[in-house]
């Protein structure tokens, strides 16, 4: 069985983030008989694990919350009567 290496399996033509399913899937497809614990616990080792979630707001215990003015209704009757957003935090981990 073939080292997990930089540049080796399904992640390389698509340039996204190796994952273990789908580098078990490659070296099955090549004919090497590996289990995917093997190659999560490989990944583990080389620093390839799952990325760890950061929180990115402690709320305040003490402070009052904010009254909800829409009240979950987020349908205007009327143009430019109510407006509501999202904040998506992209991951920036090269």
């Amino acid at each position: 069985m073939p080292g997990l290496q930089p540049g080796y399996g399904p992640c390389t033509a698509s340039r996204t983030a190796p994952t273990g399913p789908r580098i078990t899937a490659e070296l099955r497809d090549d004919g090497d008989p590996v289990n995917h614990k093997r190659i999560a616990r490989s990944m583990n080792l080389q620093g390839l694990g799952p990325r760890r979630r950061h929180r990115t707001t402690v709320p305040d215990q003490a402070a009052d919350q904010a009254a909800d003015l829409v009240g979950r209704d987020f349908t205007a009757a009327e143009v430019n009567t109510k407006y509501v957003g999202e904040i998506t935090y992209p991951s920036t981990r090269a």
